[in-house]
């Protein structure tokens, strides 16, 4: 039995969904492009060999040495990202925890980032938000969440083994 409130709340939530703006060609062109970029780096990370050291694995991209572990012989707060997530993307889901936690929530995030990208620009609205700027927020925001929590562990990690 739908009741009063009922109908009141569903006509709310349509109306809403019908103010969303149609979204620009220009504009699902780029989400479109966000989603083939996202595939093509969970691809690549498919490819890679994880190190079972936990850290390295970029190297195979052609990138160089962590300049903080040369320097002072401790990982930086992004060391084990691309071991992560080339874990992730084979499906280790535990290894990749267990090398960088920050690197799994990344993935999440960027898996989700195409999954909503590539569904925007097929349904021609920001599913989700009100605008692709609240969706540009929140991606930012939480991003910097990930990077503040990384920061704070891999700090709290120097901490204890300068201790010891």
């Amino acid at each position: 039995m739908v009741t009063h409130a009922d109908r009141l709340i569903l006509s709310d939530l349509d109306s809403l969904s019908s103010e969303r703006q149609a979204i620009t060609w220009f504009a699902r062109a780029i989400l479109i492009l966000v989603s083939i970029a996202i595939a093509a780096a969970f691809l690549v990370a498919r490819r890679l060999d994880p190190v079972p050291s936990g850290f390295g694995t970029h190297r195979q991209l052609g990138l160089a040495d962590c300049p903080t572990r040369e320097r002072t012989g401790r990982a930086c707060p992004t060391c084990g990202m691309t071991t992560a997530i080339a874990h992730f993307s084979d499906g280790a889901l535990t290894k990749a925890w267990k090398t960088q936690p920050a690197g799994v929530c990344i993935a999440l995030v960027a898996a989700g980032t195409g999954l909503w990208s590539a569904a925007s620009a097929w349904r021609g609205r920001t599913i989700g938000f009100e605008s692709g700027d609240a969706a540009l927020a929140w991606w930012a925001g939480g991003s910097f969440a990930i990077a503040a929590a990384s920061w704070t562990i891999r700090w709290q990690q120097w901490a204890e083994t300068a201790g010891r």
